[in-house]
């Protein structure tokens, strides 16, 4: 019996501490889900590297993720490739090679919301950013170039 008083006293005690501190909220969980999005679509031209390079020390900040598409050398267009890139929601689109630069050049009138990077030639539009391959390319200025478009 004096097992039962002393198991029902600890019980009582136990529900009574539980009673006076409020329930502790789990932490929120991140998950890259939630992350923005840059993308590459190139067509393997070694000025890929440059940009994902320069793609890289964008996402250096957090909460960025960066994915990189390689259009296969017997591929008929870029336009198909850019179309499922633009279906992912990208923040930023980079364009490298000749075929991925047209296409990011033709999207970028038809989707304003959508910000490019353009290794290349391209028009220059409120929602493009144009590097050269010759005198502009390198990774700090791709980093540059994204970041003023998302800000």
């Amino acid at each position: 019996m004096a097992i039962a008083v002393v198991g029902g006293a600890v019980a009582v005690m136990a529900a009574r501490s539980g009673s006076r501190h409020a329930p502790v909220p789990p932490k929120p969980v991140s998950t890259v889900a939630a992350n923005k999005r840059v993308c590459l679509l190139t067509d393997g031209s070694p000025a890929a590297q440059t940009a994902w390079a320069g793609m890289q020390d964008f996402a250096k900040g957090g909460g960025i993720n960066i994915q990189r598409t390689t259009i296969p050398p017997k591929a008929p267009d870029a336009d198909s490739y850019l179309s499922g890139i633009l279906q992912q929601n990208c923040l930023v689109i980079v364009a490298v090679g000749n075929g991925p630069a047209q296409a990011a050049d033709d999207a970028a009138a038809y989707h304003p919301e959508t910000r490019f990077v353009v290794i290349g030639s391209a028009q220059r539009r409120a929602n493009t950013a144009v590097l050269t391959n010759q005198s502009e390319l390198s990774s700090l200025n791709v980093s540059a170039a994204i970041r003023k478009l998302v800000n």
